[in-house]
């Protein structure tokens, strides 16, 4: 029992170092070689929480090559999922940090985004864009400033429609004046026509 607790305080050193690499070789040593010790349930957890911490790691590595790539919503979709699933390990401060710091600068980047959509006219695209950030941020401070884009957009577009009706119009009227005195102009004409061949038979 003396080799398994042995065993046992070598793999808990090497944990709490990070090596959990090292630390699973010692437990597993006590969980195969020394099956009736009584610190065999001990190694079995924490064998269990370094393979967790192997696991984790790895898939942080991923979600590294995803933010590389550009794929931050796919990265965050990740870690969000990691945390949700092992809130208490060695680097959930540091997966919560992340976390926050991605998801300012991810809703940083569509404000932008859909800001330069506003201001060049694209009024119906802004509106889009500004929609998915709230879908995406519920909880955003800037929710209610966003709310208010979206209805600046809005009255710009109203106001085009607008505009564009009363172009739509004045084009009308003026189509409409102009088929008028082609209508005189013919007219006109018609009698001068006939007033000119009336003249040449009565000669």
């Amino acid at each position: 029992d003396k080799k398994a607790n042995d065993h046992f305080l070598k793999g808990e050193e090497l944990r709490s170092n990070g090596n959990f690499t090292g630390a699973i070789r010692e437990f597993g040593i006590i969980i195969y070689k020394y099956s009736e010790s009584s610190v065999v349930s001990k190694a079995k957890e924490s064998k269990a929480y370094c393979e967790k911490e192997i696991e984790i790691a790895k898939t942080l590595l991923t979600v590294d090559m995803l933010f590389k790539a550009e794929y931050i919503e796919a990265g965050l979709l990740i870690l969000q999922d990691l945390i949700d699933k092992n809130p208490n390990t060695s680097r959930s401060e540091e997966i919560k940090k992340k976390i926050s710091s991605l998801t300012d600068n991810q809703a940083g980047s569509s404000i932008s985004a859909a800001m330069k959509l506003q201001k060049k006219g694209k009024y119906n695209e802004a509106i889009k864009a500004y929609n998915t950030y709230i879908k995406t941020f519920p909880n955003s401070k800037d929710k209610a400033r966003i709310q208010q884009y979206i209805s600046e957009c809005g009255k710009e577009i109203a106001r085009i429609k607008n505009l564009n009706q009363k172009k739509q119009v004045e084009a009308d009227r003026k189509r409409a004046e102009e088929e008028r005195k082609q209508k005189e102009l013919k007219k006109k004409q018609s009698i001068e026509n006939a007033l000119k061949n009336l003249k040449e038979k009565s000669k």
